[in-house]
């Protein structure tokens, strides 16, 4: 497998338009299995195809000796929306950095690599991988079994024990940007919270709730969110975008292919509440949540963390219900600027200056609206995260708490700087 670091961006191709047989044949060069010169291909989109975070296509091989290769592979390329590219960066490195220096003593499924390079001056990003397309791929929408729920809470467990604490985890994995413009995450947030509270006062209370602490949080003079960073206790590989989209079901064995690794480091809770409070139905949340958390701490044990209590695993799930929150008023500001017809009016603009951000930020909105999946996944996200918090009502509590000790905070930091 070629990695990030020996790949030559100057010969990647720069979308999936750019391949070409001999381009593929220099990169599969010496990979096991790839036996037969390409001469010919043809791409199909895959899933949502060429959009804001990556173009992806199936790639269907002609192949010189048919049979002695695989006939199809996957392609996934950094997106060819060049005004929303650079807010795709941190996620081509971490995924280019779990297949690179993860993937092979990951303990649980990942597609095989056939090639991956990442190239951040240009933000050029090229990862080959293995067609899943004979599996049965997992959709939040639809939901699944509580066999496959409970498969994948311990998979998750098991992922997390192999890497607690791992020396490597705080060194190779990307830290995201903290320049963010929090000028244009309040004017989103408040937004969406304004489009929730004209169509969704009654349906959502927990929900607005929390996004009502949220937009106050984010219009605290002063506002840092380095102070929103966890300490540095106990910490292992999060996958980073654990849910059912992004897992494929149907070996033998019950095991389950998961892609999209966009890896951090932080505590296991994370991905574990990520999972729960999106994948699963309301229904099984009421039943299972609870017994799910304890499963996924019992199975760390058995694989010999015991330094992570149960209490701290479900305030750990708890806490990213907030985020969750915060991640679905995009979705309603852009349904509310659609309506006004301000989507989509900002031209890119060369430059990382505001207007830049502007141009990228409205790219994305204009995205959410144009994809038929969005309005019914923030519906049932929303469904999901309304019943979450009627489960665990402390949340709003918590984010109210961590509210304070941030204004806390900002004080004690001006009254240290008047000394």
């Amino acid at each position: 497998m070629e990695t990030l670091a020996q790949a030559d961006a100057q010969q990647l191709p720069a979308s999936p338009d750019a391949m070409t047989p001999g381009w593929l044949n220099a990169a599969l060069a010496g990979v096991e299995g790839f036996d037969s010169p390409i001469v010919g291909l043809t791409t199909t989109n895959v899933g949502a195809g060429r959009g804001f975070t990556s173009d992806l296509v199936r790639v269907e091989l002609e192949l010189e000796r048919p049979g002695a290769s695989p006939s199809t592979l996957i392609a996934k390329f950094s997106t060819g929306a060049s005004h929303t590219r650079d807010l795709m960066k941190v996620a081509y490195a971490r995924e280019s950095t779990f297949y690179a220096r993860f993937q092979a003593d990951a303990p649980v499924r990942s597609p095989r690599c056939y090639f991956v390079a990442y190239q951040p001056e240009q933000v050029r990003y090229v990862l080959l991988l293995e067609d899943l397309g004979h599996l049965d791929g997992g959709d939040q929408i639809e939901g699944t079994s509580d066999a496959r729920v409970e498969t994948a809470v311990r998979q998750l467990a098991r992922l997390h024990a192999h890497f607690w604490n791992h020396p490597d985890l705080r060194t190779a994995l990307p830290r995201a940007q903290d320049d963010i413009d929090f000028e244009s995450a309040r004017e989103l947030f408040r937004e969406g919270l304004g489009e929730l509270r004209r169509t969704h006062s009654a349906r959502y209370p927990r929900f607005l709730e929390i996004a009502e602490v949220l937009l106050g949080m984010l219009s605290i003079e002063g506002f840092d969110p380095k102070l929103l960073r966890p300490g540095r206790g106990d910490h292992t590989l999060l996958h980073g975008d654990y849910r059912l989209d992004n897992m494929f079901f149907g070996d033998e064995d019950g095991a389950i292919t998961f892609i999209d690794w966009v890896v951090r480091a932080g505590r296991g809770g994370g991905d574990l509440g990520y999972f729960l409070f999106q994948s699963l139905t309301t229904e099984q949340l009421h039943a299972h949540g609870s017994d799910l958390m304890k499963l996924y701490h019992r199975t760390l044990r058995e694989h010999g963390v015991h330094r992570y209590s149960l209490r701290k695993v479900r305030s750990d799930c708890e806490m990213v219900l907030a985020q969750l929150v915060s991640n679905q008023l995009i979705p309603q500001a852009a349904i509310a600027r659609a309506r006004e017809g301000r989507v989509g009016t900002h031209e890119p603009v060369e430059g990382d200056g505001p207007e830049a951000l502007r141009a990228r930020v409205e790219a994305l909105l204009a995205t959410v609206v144009d994809n038929d999946r969005a309005v019914p996944l923030f519906e049932t996200l929303a469904e999901r995260l309304e019943a979450a918090l009627e489960v665990h009502p402390r949340v709003i509590w918590r984010v109210r708490m961590a509210v304070l000790l941030i204004r806390a905070q900002i004080l004690w930091r001006r009254m240290l700087g008047r000394r």
